[in-house]
């Protein structure tokens, strides 16, 4: 495969929200088999009511350092006979300026040290040098030609919460670092799942078929192999079932394919 500029792509996040936070134990997107669809799947799916989002990120964004660092055993003589992996560290951090946000509150200084929230009313922050415990973490952006990437934390812990500055001319931001510690199912630090922006395209958008005829509609998703949804405007003058569109009565119907929120049509009329 040469080279492919649309595989290029840049992070952006999600309008209603990018990052959440859920306690450990709760259900988080995981493929439901090893295929590519289910990766999809896996990206797309709405997340579970116990996680709360916890708002905007500066322009910064949010960084991953994924680093690893080996060590060389020489043998005699100098030539490095061995690498062994002797450290390995996984973060994401971020500066989140929602400091008014109930969730970025909690991951900053501790859930049992926030009480209340804004939309409760009011909110007391308790500061002490307690340890965070794990959560679930999940960011999600919109990368380009508007494909979605879904990062999973199974178990991420704030590992730092930087230096905090009150200005007039620049938002109150909390930077916080997630340190992804290994998943006990797997030992896998965290996933990232990718799904192409749906699509879907007929070959025809018009056609005629007789009463009691058919005629053949194909569809192409993206991604392929993906399940169609077909329906007809008008039933009483032509019915749709997997593409094929059979004629009823005399008349006009709208015959339409819909996958993952998008929809092609194409206008099928019945000749007596």
């Amino acid at each position: 495969m040469g080279n492919n500029k649309g595989y290029v792509t840049v992070g952006k996040p999600k309008i209603n929200g990018a990052i959440f936070r859920a306690p450990v134990g709760t259900p988080y997107p995981i493929p439901a088999d090893d295929t590519p669809l289910a990766y999809a799947a896996a990206a797309t799916e709405e997340l579970d009511a116990a996680f709360e989002c916890m708002g905007y990120v500066s322009s910064d964004g949010m960084t991953n350092n994924n680093s690893k660092t080996s060590t060389e055993i020489r043998a005699w003589g100098g030539q490095v006979v061995l690498a062994p992996l002797t450290e390995h560290t996984d973060t994401f951090a971020g500066t989140f300026i929602e400091s008014l946000n109930a969730a970025v509150q909690k991951a900053a200084n501790g859930d049992d040290n926030v009480s209340g929230s804004m939309e409760q009313g009011g909110m007391l922050i308790t500061i002490d040098s307690s340890d965070d415990i794990e959560h679930v973490y999940v960011i999600d952006m919109i990368i380009t030609g508007g494909a979605k990437k879904r990062i999973v934390i199974p178990y991420g812990k704030i590992s730092e919460v930087g230096e905090i500055s009150y200005k007039d001319d620049e938002a109150v931001g909390y930077p916080l670092t997630i340190m992804c510690l290994p998943n006990p199912a797997d030992e896998k630090n965290h996933y990232e799942y990718v799904a192409p922006k749906p699509s879907i395209t007929l070959d025809k958008t018009t056609a005629t078929v007789a009463v009691s005829g058919t005629t053949a509609i194909t569809a192409t998703v993206v991604p392929a192999g993906a399940a169609i949804t077909w329906a007809s405007s008008n039933t009483a003058v032509a019915t749709v079932a997997a593409g094929t569109v059979t004629g009823v009565a005399a008349g006009e119907a709208t015959i339409t394919a819909t996958f993952g929120g998008t929809t092609a049509a194409c206008k099928v009329t019945v000749t007596a």
